[in-house]
């Protein structure tokens, strides 16, 4: 446990530096794991670490390298999304996450979704033009491992055990 926690704080600390600066809030919501998007389109594979945070001002997905590098972090809020990188680049801002992830991907991920893909009580859900089914369960019934697909796309979401 002590080990897990010493290689977690790089990536505490890259994330809240991305983030600008600390809220406060507790979260509503909050899950961390492996992801793995495989897209037959330009994109290819990407695989990588994530976390996905509710809080009561909005949803904040972060993508990391398998090295807990920041690739890049969403924030979704009632005024839209924005995506922010680990290059120096300016924030895209746009009306869904959803959009800034085709853009920045070529694959829509319906990131908002996420959250109650990661917390379904069955075992397969279908919206969005997107199916997603519970591989595996965790010792406390939520979901472990999930597929979703969507044409053309893979997305497998492995979650850490808490």
């Amino acid at each position: 446990m002590k080990r897990r926690i010493l290689l977690a704080l790089p990536a505490a600390a890259a994330v809240l530096t991305l983030a600008g600066c600390v809220t406060g809030q507790p979260p509503l919501f909050e899950r961390y794991g492996r992801f793995a998007l495989v897209s037959t389109s330009a994109s290819g594979e990407r695989d990588g670490r994530f976390s996905l945070r509710r809080t009561s001002a909005g949803l904040r997905l972060n993508l990391m390298t398998p090295l807990n590098g920041i690739l890049a972090s969403i924030e979704v809020t009632p005024s839209g999304a924005v995506l922010e990188t680990s290059q120096n680049e300016s924030p895209l801002r746009a009306a869904t996450a959803e959009e800034l992830m085709l853009r920045t991907t070529g694959v829509a991920v319906p990131v908002e979704t996420l959250e109650r893909w990661l917390t379904m009580k069955g075992d397969r859900a279908s919206e969005y033009g997107w199916s997603a089914r519970v591989l595996k369960r965790r010792d406390d019934g939520m979901p472990g491992t999930i597929r979703a697909s969507s044409t053309g796309v893979s997305l497998t979401l492995t979650m850490d055990e808490d």
